[in-house]
């Protein structure tokens, strides 16, 4: 593991030898078996996938520069969002950002892109980066299914399965209340998709109705979204974060009484099940 200062010296070294590549394509064409005569494109192409290894053993964030080092990432892939995807509507907003609708250019498949501006502050470039890291590595049925990630200098992109169903917030606003064997297939799926999220120590930490989609509008296949308060390694935590009705009290109480865990987000799946059954 080397400091700081060394891990940016090595990023910018690669960074100019990549930008020296004339042609955006060739990089590609070379994982593909063509020969390749240039030792510096041979330098970046083993150097690349070494630091790429070294994002996920925690250098980023004993860089302290997550932000800087995702950037420099999304730099080597070389390719545009506009080139692979093209935007049709703005479909929701949040509280950092937007999501759009678009088609991907390859497979004329819509798909979701969530915009955030890229956080200034620390601690918010650490949420930005945890959902980032969290969606690119984790795969579940019921987790939202992650198709790529774009960062500029200014902006995050996260692009992902688009489910036409909408969320069940949604559904809770036309229905009121769900029958029974309905709620209860919704509720099999959450239990199951936050059990294999605990068990990689993640703790979502804003479960709630706006954050779970419909796949489609004709059955009941549910995906998890939102992983911008998210957090692995999720034990004596303190921060105080989450959706007024859906948080539970010791994330309330954190900082007066001591610390939450994991579990917490118990709580705001037996929220979401009163939600479903009793309106």
């Amino acid at each position: 593991m080397f400091s700081s200062g060394d891990f940016f010296t090595e990023v910018y070294r690669l960074h100019r030898l990549y930008r020296d590549i004339e042609a955006k394509d060739q990089l590609e064409c070379l994982r593909q078996g063509l020969p390749r005569h240039d030792p510096e494109t041979r330098e970046i192409l083993e150097a690349t996938d070494v630091v790429a290894a070294k994002m996920y053993s925690g250098l980023p964030e004993e860089s302290g520069h997550p932000a800087k080092w995702a950037t420099f990432l999304a730099t080597l892939k070389r390719q545009s969002l506009q080139s692979r995807y093209r935007l049709t509507k703005t479909v929701g907003y949040g509280t950092y950002g937007k999501v759009m609708l678009a088609i991907d250019r390859a497979t004329n498949q819509r798909v979701a892109i969530k915009q955030m501006s890229l956080a200034t502050r620390k601690n918010h470039q650490n949420f930005q980066m945890n959902e980032v890291k969290i969606l690119s590595t984790f795969g579940h049925a019921h987790v939202i299914k992650c198709n790529d990630v774009f960062i500029d200098e200014s902006k995050v992109f996260i692009v992902t399965e688009f489910c036409e169903g909408g969320d069940l917030y949604s559904l809770f606003k036309k229905q009121r209340t769900l029958p029974e064997a309905t709620a209860r297939t919704i509720m099999r799926q959450l239990v199951d998709a936050v059990k294999a999220l605990h068990s990689r120590g993640i703790c979502h930490r804003d479960l709630k109705l706006e954050n779970i989609l419909l796949r489609t509008e004709q059955d009941l296949d549910v995906a998890v979204i939102d992983f911008g308060l998210s957090i692995e390694s999720a034990n004596a935590l303190k921060t105080r974060v989450g959706t007024p009705h859906y948080v539970a009290p010791e994330v309330i109480l954190a900082e007066r009484d001591g610390f939450y865990s994991h579990q917490c987000d118990m709580w705001s799946v037996g929220v979401i099940s009163y939600y479903l059954l009793f309106g």
